[in-house]
């Protein structure tokens, strides 16, 4: 029985420019639009971010996500101990994160904060 992929997913192959950062416990990568972080359902096995970067470091694990149609730096363990100590930083939310829009068209604002989270976090509710 063969398995009928989605054909939606691109298959997009490694690139070295992807590597940011890299030394023997993480490695950072910027993951382009359009590539999962992981394997998906119903998705080839190869079409995903952690499949290529195994191709550049056969021991990578992840440690967050990036939504398929976002890109930016991912985090990626070399090994389980950085892996354990980088989640339990996500985890507990000692990492920073930014994130940037590319808006069309003539903004009001020339440029603006978002100050509120984007989603409930079991410590705050999103704004409205």
């Amino acid at each position: 029985m063969t398995t009928a992929y989605r054909t939606d997913i691109p298959h997009i192959p490694f690139d070295p420019a992807w590597v940011i950062y890299e030394d023997d416990a993480l490695l950072v990568v910027n993951k382009p639009s359009g590539l999962l972080s992981v394997p998906g359902r119903n998705v080839h096995p190869d079409h995903n971010l952690l499949a290529q970067v195994h191709t550049h470091c056969t021991s990578a694990l992840i440690v967050h996500r990036l939504d398929m149609d976002t890109s930016g730096l991912m985090v990626l363990a070399k090994n389980k101990a950085a892996h354990r100590h980088l989640s339990i930083q996500f985890q507990d939310r000692l990492t920073e994160k930014r994130y940037q829009a590319i808006c069309y068209g003539h903004p009001s604002q020339p440029e603006d904060g978002f100050g509120c989270p984007c989603a409930a976090t079991g410590k705050s509710a999103p704004c409205k």
